[in-house]
């Protein structure tokens, strides 16, 4: 199958399934390593080199609907999560007694 990604145009196999998942397709390290693509899955995104200028793809903004939500990660794509600000505690000296 052709993909066009922004100005990349590359080719790839896919193996089409019926099944409900957590990504839209998957990219095996061979295509990664013929097209010099450097992927994040940190920052959900992958980097590759065009003319001497290097191009970003950002995956999806929202990769979980709410049908989804019973995945693990839909916790940080929620309307609710972006509410909320996760920040460390500074410790308030409290002692733990022993049970």
């Amino acid at each position: 199958m052709k993909l066009l990604m922004d100005d990349m145009i590359s080719t790839a196999l896919f193996h089409v399934i019926d099944a409900k998942t957590s990504y839209n397709m998957l990219l095996g390290c061979p295509w990664l390593h013929e097209n010099f693509v450097v992927p994040s899955t940190w920052h959900q995104c992958f980097k590759y080199c065009c003319n001497g200028i290097v191009r970003k793809v950002l995956g999806d903004s929202k990769p979980i609907t709410e049908d989804e939500s019973h995945f693990a990660d839909a916790k940080y794509y929620t309307e609710d999560a972006k509410k909320e600000i996760l920040c460390p505690s500074k410790s308030q000296g409290h002692t733990i007694v022993k049970a």
